[in-house]
């Protein structure tokens, strides 16, 4: 069983809302922008408290095909249609490991309108 597979059952988002960012991600990227965004903020609200960036909105997470599938109904194509939208939108910042890996993404988008 692999590590990120730990949270069985895991049907909510975990972790501070910030409606801005999740209207920024509807407007960009539709529903499965907002799936995408409870996917970010449940692994990053998931991360130990004992670990410096815990719920951070600028925690590193992994984005995994099984997790976003099972969790929150966000498949493998409007995934990477869904993270390639919004990183052109400068929403998100990706890290990708090459063909066949999972990228590493987080929010760049602040919590609140900015002027």
């Amino acid at each position: 069983m692999k590590q990120d597979h730990k949270y069985e059952g895991v049907f909510f988002t975990k972790g501070m809302i910030s409606f801005y960012q999740f209207n920024e991600f509807y407007k960009i990227a539709g529903i499965n922008g907002l799936r995408l965004f409870q996917y970010i903020r449940t692994k990053q609200g998931l991360l130990p408290r004992s670990d410096p960036g815990h719920n951070k909105y600028t925690t590193w997470v992994l984005c995994d095909n099984d997790n976003a599938q099972k969790w929150f109904g966000l498949h493998q194509s409007p995934k990477w249609v869904s993270i390639k939208k919004l990183e052109e939108a400068k929403l998100i910042e990706v890290r990708r490991g090459g063909v066949g890996k999972c990228p590493h993404v987080k929010i760049v988008c602040p919590d609140k309108l900015l002027h």
